[in-house]
């Protein structure tokens, strides 16, 4: 069917392929490492392990793979079975024995606990043992052969799976073991458990987090060569990667309906715009989709017949006097650019959808008598028959040793300061997650000069962070403290209004603030201190954040808080912005 001749090459992914084979390597040298890969269906998640599995293979290791189960009906631990069947078929018997060693027991009753027979609950101590006895078998088997374990689609796995990924992670570096995740993000419907896991995991050395995004112009033709073994036609090419903004699934299954070659070899190429939306495809529109409330599916219908780029404002009919239908129009963009359903356009409340191939399903359930708004002629909006500007400029930007920083009409000037500069980098780039060696290592010359677009000393933040100190600082402490009393108010609105979305992010922030203030103190309340060099990173990274925020909070309280809701440290930082406050940041 169709012109696709072989299977395609794993185009691009050049960063992720280097963090991949980093990983390997250190395994290989003997110290353990997790690598969870995250992103929307069909963006190649299982491709890049696929890819990743391969060059162990060539380079002496053995794989194993586990797949979760989201049906009824899977057993418990069942990924992590699979895992351990892949390594018994493997062995010997006389070998088995020598790898099961004491924990014979346990592992045979692995069966009965996760068989239909299995009782409802496991008490704390049993668990404990049947998690060891595994961990003991896989570091055993690996000390033979180096070992790499995937698991797929732990957005669907059971919460035992899960809780043996955080015990399994605890003394990783200790093992010849490279264990690969990977799982949908944004989840639908949302996982706590799964959650929960990533950032305990994450806490981990030795820990890391890929998020895939969507394929270049340029990486998408280079995926289409190599499918169709010849070069695309320019406007093809961009109608196809426009039509599935680059998303290798939707990518690969469009190229199926291209025609083949006639007799001569010649292939009669057709418009991309002409082919329909692949079967194979509607399933994962509709499940990227299911999240969403028949309310705000209804408000993402209406924006589907705007051509291209629509405002909030478009969605909104002339008559509201409550103010609810906007309220509404502005929580399921914000629900939908969560998602991934939505991009921003580029300007403040504008949007477009992040697939054109969504907006034309969308656009299909339309009603005739829904017509795209008229064209805006003037840059003024009318609201209430009232001309009305558009908002004031948002600048976050460095004019020699300050900052000027302007929000809703508010302009502070505030002295330089690293975490301004980290801030501002994050802003650049919204909805991207930058670990904190990118941070770190921004930019870089002999003389160390100071970066005058992001204002960061760069000889400061090479390699020599020297003794980070405590975890967390007394100034630090406060404001996740303040953080934490502001999500818990937060977290009760949500629960009031039912908006499971906003609860469960909300949850997993309140977890890992908590988490970290428990961390940072050890025994007798004193203050732990840091060790490794991403943890240094992260802890100097986050202080220096924290404190650029309570800085904001002294001349700008709104700006202040809007920052410490939309900004996420960690190892891993984003910016988030949040759909019902426009920002179209000047930097």
């Amino acid at each position: 069917m169709g012109g696709v001749t072989r299977r395609p090459e794993l185009a691009g992914r050049a960063r992720e392929r280097t963090q991949l084979q980093a990983a390997l390597q250190e395994v290989l040298n003997g110290s353990g490492r997790l690598i969870l890969i995250a992103g929307e269906p069909g963006i190649g998640k299982t491709r890049t392990a696929e890819e990743l599995a391969r060059e162990a293979r060539e380079r002496g290791a053995n794989v194993a793979w586990g797949r979760c189960w989201g049906e009824a009906g899977a057993p418990d631990l069942w990924p992590w079975m699979q895992v351990i069947r892949t390594c018994l078929r493997a062995v010997d018997e006389d070998t088995l024995r020598q790898l099961v060693g004491p924990h014979g027991s346990e592992l045979t009753a692995l069966v009965a606990l996760t068989g239909s027979d299995a009782p409802a609950t496991v008490s704390p101590a049993s668990r404990f043992r049947l998690f060891n006895a595994i961990a003991h078998f896989l570091d055993a088997y690996s000390l033979r052969v180096p070992l790499v374990i995937i698991l797929e689609d732990l957005h669907r796995a059971d919460p035992s799976s899960l809780l043996l990924l955080q015990f399994f992670t605890q003394e990783q570096r200790q093992r010849r073991i490279l264990l690969i995740g990977t799982y949908r993000e944004p989840n639908a419907p949302p996982n706590r458990a799964l959650t929960q896991a990533v950032i305990e995991a994450m806490r981990e050395s030795g820990s890391e987090r890929i998020t895939l995004g969507s394929l270049s112009e340029n990486e998408s033709e280079s995926m289409l060569r190599s499918l169709l073994d010849e070069e695309v036609p320019p406007e093809l090419l961009r109608t196809l990667h426009w039509r599935t903004g680059g998303n290798p699934l939707f990518l690969a299954e469009c190229a199926r309906l291209l025609p083949d070659r006639d007799e001569r070899g010649t292939r009669l190429w057709k418009s991309a715009a002409d082919l329909p939306i692949p079967a194979e495809l509607r399933e994962v529109l509709e499940q990227r989709l299911e999240p969403l409330s028949g309310e705000h599916r209804a408000v993402l219908v209406r924006a589907a017949v705007c051509d291209g780029h629509f405002h909030a404002r478009d969605l909104v009919t002339a008559t509201d006097p409550t103010g609810d239908e906007q309220s509404q129009v502005k929580a399921a963009l914000a629900e939908a650019e969560t998602l991934g359903l939505l991009r921003s356009g580029g300007t403040p409340g504008s949007f477009r959808f992040a697939q054109e191939m969504m907006r034309e399903w969308l656009s299909g359930e339309a009603p005739a008598t829904l017509t795209p708004p008229p064209s805006p002629v003037d840059t003024t909006v009318a609201l209430e028959g009232k001309a009305v500007r558009p908002p004031a400029p948002t600048i976050f930007r460095r004019e020699g040793e300050y900052w000027t920083i302007a929000f809703r009409g508010q302009t502070s000037r505030i002295k330089d300061a690293k975490g301004l500069a980290y801030v501002s980098f994050l802003l650049r780039q919204p909805h991207v997650e930058v670990h904190v060696s990118e941070l770190v290592n921004l930019g870089a010359g002999p003389a160390d000069p100071v970066d005058d677009r992001t204002g960061i000393e760069l000889g400061t933040l090479r390699f020599g962070l020297g003794d980070s100190g405590v975890v967390l600082d007394a100034q630090a402490k406060a404001a996740y403290r303040t953080r934490l009393e502001e999500l818990r108010g937060e977290l009760f609105e949500a629960e009031t209004f039912h908006d499971t979305g906003r609860a469960e992010r909300t949850r997993a922030e309140i977890d890992f603030l908590t988490q970290e203030l428990v961390s940072a103190t050890g025994l007798g309340g004193r203050d732990r201190r840091v060790g490794s060099d991403t943890e240094r990173a992260r802890v100097n990274i986050t202080r220096a954040i924290v404190r650029a925020l309570a800085r904001i909070d002294e001349s700008d309280p709104e700006l202040g808080r809007h920052l410490r809701r939309t900004i996420k440290t960690g190892i891993f930082c984003m910016y988030t912005p949040d759909a019902s406050v426009e920002t179209n940041w000047e930097l």
